[in-house]
C-alpha cells in the first residue's frame, strides 16, 4: 500500500439459519435466523433473532439469514467484512464453484454479489457448525438465536 491509503479492518459477522417444520405453510417449512455481528476487535456490536419465512430450502434460508446480517452490517457503516457460514453449499456457489440451480437461489445469490461489492473488503468462509449456546464471551451463537426465532427448543 502507498502513502496516504488506510487499512480498515474487518468485522465480523456469523449468520445460521433452522427450519421448523412443525411451523410449515403451503408446505413449506418456517425459518428463523440469527445475525451475530462483531466488530475488528471481536467485541459484540449485535445479537438477534430474525424471523426470516418459509422457504422450500436450509440453502433459501440460510440466504436469507446472510442476506439479513449483511444489511445490518451495512447499515452500521461496515466497509469491511469477514463472514462465516455453515453452509458450504452457500459458500460454494458464491464462489462459482458449485451453480444455483434450484428455484430462487439464482435470484438469492445475485443478491448476495449485489451486497458484497457494497462493502470494500468481502469474505465469506465455511465453517463447521458448533451447535453451542453461547460463545466464550457469552454471547448467543448464531445457531442459537435461528432456534429460537423458527420457534424451535433448546436441545
Amino acid at each position: 500500500m502507498g502513502g496516504g491509503e488506510t487499512v480498515t479492518e474487518a468485522w465480523h459477522l456469523e449468520t445460521d439459519a433452522s427450519l421448523n417444520p412443525s411451523r410449515a405453510r403451503n408446505g413449506l417449512p418456517f425459518a428463523g435466523g440469527g445475525v451475530v455481528l462483531r466488530d475488528s476487535h471481536l467485541k459484540l456490536k449485535f445479537a438477534r433473532a430474525v424471523e426470516l419465512g418459509y422457504f422450500p430450502s436450509a440453502t433459501h434460508a440460510e440466504y436469507a439469514a446472510l442476506l439479513c446480517g449483511l444489511e445490518i452490517a451495512l447499515g452500521e457503516g461496515v466497509r469491511a467484512i469477514f463472514i462465516r457460514t455453515d453452509n458450504r453449499l452457500l459458500v460454494e456457489q458464491y464462489s462459482g464453484a458449485w451453480r444455483a440451480r434450484s428455484s430462487g437461489l439464482p435470484d438469492l445469490l445475485a443478491r448476495l454479489r449485489d451486497l458484497a461489492g457494497r462493502f470494500d473488503s468481502f469474505e465469506l468462509r465455511w465453517g463447521p457448525s458448533s451447535h453451542r449456546k453461547t460463545r466464550p464471551d457469552g454471547a448467543p451463537t448464531a445457531d442459537t438465536l435461528a432456534r429460537k426465532a423458527a420457534g424451535l427448543g433448546d436441545r
